[in-house]
């Protein structure tokens, strides 16, 4: 368990993203790439609770098995009260749009958070389900 009194805790990380997902709309098989930048600042109060925020940035393309080239960019803002060790998971919505004339649609994906023990912050980017939206 950190020194609580005074644990202050910044993030400034980058992790990348590499999935398979279908459009729901036209049934298109996309391979898409991109990143997640994390950015945040937390403090561990001397009870042991963590108290952040940490602002997400997601930048995404993909490219589908019809040829159609799809690009996604969204901003998150999360505010956490945790204890350490603690688990949170905070779903997000990237609406996928296409170059072209295919539909675009939304894609679902969970972060987990945890806040560890020793004070470090780990992320996990975990895709959920997509959503046609023409």
């Amino acid at each position: 368990m950190p020194d609580n009194s005074a644990n202050v805790i910044h993030v400034n990380e980058t992790n990348p993203i590499a999935d398979t997902t279908v459009n729901p709309c036209n049934g298109e098989v996309i391979n898409f790439t991109g990143s997640v930048h994390v950015q945040g600042t937390g403090v561990f109060a001397p009870s042991g609770r963590f108290n952040g925020n940490i602002h997400n940035n997601i930048s995404i393309t993909g490219k589908g098995d019809m040829g159609n080239i799809y690009r996604g960019s969204e901003t998150y803002n999360n505010f956490l009260n945790l204890v350490p060790g603690a688990i949170t998971n905070e779903t997000h919505t990237v609406r996928m749009i296409s170059k072209g004339s295919a539909p675009n649609f939304t894609m679902t994906q969970i972060f987990h958070i945890t806040i560890n023990p020793d004070g470090t912050v780990t992320v996990v980017v975990q895709q959920g389900q997509s959503k046609c939206v023409g």
